[in-house]
């Protein structure tokens, strides 16, 4: 794959991971859990691309980055799937989701796990921007 397709890729997942953090800000601040509903299983699309061997990311970033990168991806999937089991009984179900009754002692979990998702979040968009430096710099010869 040309370097232009590779990195368009990666903006495009990291615009996906951008999309999430939004419908999950929405759907706590907005009380709307079906939201939460339409994105569990989104949290997975950029581990699809970070970890396609045909994009070979991890020899195009360097280990270090790759791996920090994955290091908080992980943490991000995982503080998700946290803040979706708030709100869905049980996330494995991929059709028609059986949503929790909330009261207010769910809604301040939701907003303090959102804050820790955040905080990974933002981690992440640092890494992201040195990975996009790092992809941009590298000539064309490395991503054939």
């Amino acid at each position: 794959m040309n370097k232009q397709d590779t990195i368009k890729i990666f903006e495009q997942a990291i615009s996906n991971q951008n999309f999430i953090m939004s419908r999950i800000r929405n759907s706590i601040n907005n009380n709307r859990k079906e939201e939460i509903g339409d994105i569990v299983g989104e949290e997975n699309k950029f581990g699809e691309v970070l970890y396609n061997k045909n994009l070979k990311y991890q020899n195009l970033l360097g280990s270090v980055i790759y791996d920090r990168i994955d290091k908080f991806y992980i943490q991000w999937k995982e503080k998700c799937e946290d803040i979706f089991k708030i709100y869905i009984k049980d996330i494995t179900v991929t059709k028609r989701f059986k949503y929790n009754k909330l009261i207010g002692r769910d809604l301040d979990r939701a907003i303090g796990r959102f804050d820790d998702l955040n905080n990974t979040h933002q981690e992440m968009i640092n890494l992201f921007n040195i990975a996009l430096s790092r992809l941009n710099a590298l000539s064309e010869d490395k991503f054939l």
